[in-house]
């Protein structure tokens, strides 16, 4: 069975404060986004828990799904076979993404086609809704990775990202640089229930161009009173881009391999994977709270 998550758990004793006082400060340490991120991990869950004098907090990162289809490829034939001339995106495609997938295509014969996967929103994954917004707030999807729309964007299929802890992803290398349409903001409109927390968004548009999961931001005109809300969104394919066409191809299969699954793949020990994440936030913690931070082993399922 496919791994599809991490779990990474932080846990501090109380001293010198009250054991509801740190739980409560654990959890108002903000998430380091970055490194998950860069590696293609979404956060979905972040939950703080007080068990006698200690304070836990467990957050759960969501790898993707791998994808395969033979529908949607248009072969241009030629003697025998020939290139791959396009692909269309299935109704069946994960939207589950943390950052863009990697695409590729097998076929008994056929080789050499390359290309990139032009990603939209998916679906919003709320973190912390957050309280006393009120209902004229607004919203705007920011980060993402989106490239400026007024031109193509420059995409690499496997970057060489680090850490905001200093942390090398060294498993990551670099990969071809292929080009894919500029990037089109998503744009959606907050929902609040009746103590003003998030509750949900109406998509308007769901954008493209993203690379990585964005953010939701909230805007309160006139100095609002609302705080806490934290949400992102995954991705979904919207397009493929054909780069390299190749040549041979009689019975292509499409595949999506999760960014993350392209660096750290299933049939490896699942240390293998859980180290990429190890470490992450236990020095975060640790400085914020001016305290001491258990880690426990990342438990990838």
């Amino acid at each position: 069975m496919a791994n599809t998550q991490i779990v990474c758990r932080y846990s501090a004793m109380a001293a010198g404060i009250t054991p509801a006082a740190l739980a409560e400060s654990m959890a108002d340490v903000p998430l380091d986004l970055f490194l998950p991120g860069a590696v293609g991990l979404l956060p979905v869950s972040d939950e703080t828990s007080l068990v006698g004098t200690t304070a836990n907090r467990i957050v759960t990162l969501m790898m993707g799904q791998e994808y395969e289809t033979t529908a949607g490829i248009d072969i241009t034939y030629g003697a025998p076979a020939g290139p791959i001339r396009s692909a269309s995106v299935q109704t069946d495609v994960p939207t589950d993404y943390a950052a863009q997938p990697i695409l590729s295509f097998t076929d008994p014969k056929g080789r050499g086609a390359t290309g990139v996967c032009v990603m939209q929103l998916g679906t919003m994954m709320i973190l912390d809704p957050g309280s006393g917004y009120s209902p004229d707030t607004t919203a705007r999807v920011v980060g993402g990775g989106l490239a400026p729309p007024e031109r193509k964007a420059l995409v690499r299929q496997l970057p060489t990202p680090h850490s905001s802890s200093g942390m090398a992803i060294s498993r990551l290398q670099p990969g071809a640089l292929f080009r894919a349409p500029g990037g089109r903001p998503a744009q959606v409109v907050p929902m609040f229930g009746a103590s003003g927390e998030l509750t949900d968004v109406e998509m308007v548009d769901w954008g493209s161009g993203y690379t990585t999961f964005p953010l939701l931001e909230l805007d309160q005109p006139g100095g609002g009173t609302g705080s806490g809300a934290l949400a992102v969104f995954t991705l979904r394919p919207l397009a493929y881009v054909i780069h390299q066409h190749g040549n041979g191809y009689v019975s292509p299969t499409l595949h999506l391999t999760p960014l993350f699954k392209s660096s750290f793949p299933d049939s490896e020990d699942p240390s293998s994977q859980a180290s990429a994440v190890r470490g992450w936030m236990r020095a975060i913690l640790a400085n914020a709270l001016a305290t001491s931070i258990l880690e426990q082993p990342p438990i990838v399922t």
